[in-house]
């Protein structure tokens, strides 16, 4: 399943099923993203939801291998080593979906997925990533935050709805 579908799947499970969708969020920011597909409970929509986020997990990790594959094939650090360590270590913190490298990838850049819930108890995997970063000693790491926008979530934008986004593909295709 490649990221954008598992993410969407998110995106429509929430609207189905908010209260199970919540108690699925709080079962799974507790562990590992590496735990999530050993967990098992009675409740079927619960366990689903939570093999959702895990299938999102599965599919960013097997992005980042094919991406680092294409940079070792072509000589080119799409995700260099130090950056591969700090992207491991930041989806071992309870509550990181996930990471990667953007664009064509280099030293400059990193991006994390992380479910932050409002409830203290729970804790901060935010949080706990800016802790990682801030002991980090390999590189130099330094936040750019961004959160979800709460008028629309995820979705996928349509070729013919975005204005000049069909004359920029032209160039892309030929």
């Amino acid at each position: 399943m490649v990221v954008s579908q598992a993410l969407l799947k998110l995106s429509e499970s929430y609207r189905v099923h908010p209260i199970e969708y919540s108690t699925a969020l709080k079962t799974i920011v507790l562990r590992p993203a590496v735990e999530w597909h050993s967990l098992t409970g009675k409740n079927g929509v619960v366990f689903e939801l939570i093999q959702h986020f895990d299938r999102a997990y599965r599919a960013i990790q097997a992005v980042r291998q094919q991406m680092k594959r294409m940079g070792e094939l072509a000589g080119v650090p799409i995700e260099p080593d130090e950056q591969t360590r700090l992207l491991d270590s930041c989806t071992g913190v309870p509550g990181v979906i996930g990471g990667g490298v953007p664009g064509a990838g280099g030293y400059d850049a990193i991006w994390i997925l992380i479910i932050e819930l409002d409830d203290a108890s729970l804790g901060s995997p935010l949080a706990n990533v800016q802790k990682l970063w801030q002991g980090w000693q390999e590189m130099n790491v330094s936040p750019l935050l961004a959160e979800e926008s709460l008028s629309s979530g995820l979705r996928m934008e349509q070729l013919n709805e975005v204005n000049g986004l069909a004359e920029a593909m032209k160039f892309v295709q030929e």
